[in-house]
C-alpha cells in the first residue's frame, strides 16, 4: 500500500471515529438532559401579548410582566411566581367584569403593583384573593367596588402596604392567616375597613388611614390583643392606625372575646 492510501484510510478512520464521538456525545446529552438557568425576562402588554393573562401563560418564574396604560377586562390567574407592573395605578386598569375574582394568587413570590383593581362579582369575590400561598406583595395599588378588596386564606408572610383601597364591603381580611403585614394604606368608605377572623395571629398593622368605613376593624374569633387609643396591639396582633370618622364602630370585636374599655385602652381576654 502506497504512502497516498494509508494517508486516506488513516484520514477515513479519524472522520468515522468522530462521527462515533459526536453520535455518542447526541446520545448522552438526550438521556442526561442539560439544564440552563435562563435570565428572567420582561414581558410586555400589549406589545408581546394582548392580555395579561396570555404574557402569564407564557412567563417563566421570575419574569416581570409591565402592563401598559389601558383597561383590561380579564379574570386573572397567576399560578408561578412572577411580578407584575402596571404602568400607572390610576390609568391601568383591571376590571373583573362584575364576575368571579379579578385576581386569583395561586403561587408564592408574587408582586403585584400599579393597578386599579375593580369590579369583582360584588357578592362572592375578590379584587385580589391569596389563598394558601405566601411572600406576596400587594402595594401602590387601588381597589375598589369589590365584595373583598384583598382576602388572605390560611396565607403568611405577605406584605400589602400603600394601596388605596375603597367603596368595597370589605376593604382587606384575614382568615386564619398569620404573619402578615399591612401597613400605609387608605382604607376608606367601605363597609367593614379591616376583618381578621378565625385565628389570623402574628399579624402586624400600622401607619394605615381608616376613615369613613362602616366598622373600622372588626377582630373576630378568638383572638388575644391588647389594644391603646392609637389600635397599639402588644400580644398576637400589633396595630398603629389612624382611625377617624367610622360610621359605626372604630373597633369591634365579637365571638370569643370579652373587651373592657378603660382610660382609652381595650384590654381583650379569652371567653
Amino acid at each position: 500500500m502506497g504512502y497516498y492510501e494509508m494517508v486516506m484510510n488513516l484520514s477515513k478512520n479519524v472522520f468515522t471515529l468522530f462521527l462515533v464521538l459526536c453520535l455518542c456525545s447526541a446520545i448522552i446529552i438526550k438521556n442526561n438532559r442539560v439544564l440552563v438557568n435562563a435570565s428572567p425576562s420582561t414581558l410586555m402588554v400589549p406589545d408581546d401579548y394582548k392580555t395579561i393573562q396570555e404574557a402569564i401563560n407564557n412567563a417563566g418564574s421570575g419574569d416581570t410582566i409591565f402592563v401598559r396604560k389601558g383597561i383590561y377586562t380579564e379574570n386573572i390567574v397567576i399560578n408561578k411566581s412572577i411580578t407584575l407592573i402596571g404602568e400607572d395605578r390610576e390609568s391601568t386598569i383591571i376590571d373583573g367584569r362584575a364576575t368571579g375574582n379579578v385576581i386569583s394568587i395561586k403561587a408564592s413570590n408574587v408582586t403585584i403593583k400599579g393597578f386599579t383593581i375593580r369590579n369583582s362579582d360584588p357578592f362572592v369575590g375578590y379584587g385580589i384573593f391569596i389563598e394558601r400561598f405566601g411572600n406576596i406583595v400587594i402595594s401602590n395599588n387601588s381597589i375598589n367596588n369589590n365584595n373583598i378588596g384583598i382576602q388572605t386564606s390560611f396565607s403568611s408572610r405577605n406584605q400589602i402596604y400603600e394601596n388605596i383601597i375603597s367603596a368595597n364591603y370589605v376593604g382587606i381580611q384575614l382568615f386564619y392567616s398569620s404573619g402578615n403585614a399591612v401597613y400605609r394604606n387608605v382604607i376608606s368608605s367601605n363597609t367593614d375597613g379591616i376583618d381578621v377572623y378565625y385565628y389570623s395571629v402574628g399579624n402586624t398593622f400600622y401607619e394605615n388611614t381608616i376613615n369613613n368605613n362602616n366598622w373600622g376593624v372588626y377582630l373576630s374569633f378568638y383572638i388575644i390583643i391588647i389594644m391603646s387609643s392609637t389600635i397599639t396591639i402588644l400580644w398576637v396582633i400589633s396595630i398603629t392606625c389612624t382611625l377617624s370618622k367610622q360610621l359605626t364602630y372604630g373597633v369591634t370585636m365579637a365571638k370569643g372575646i370579652i373587651g373592657t374599655i378603660m382610660k382609652g385602652r381595650i384590654w381583650t381576654r379569652m371567653v
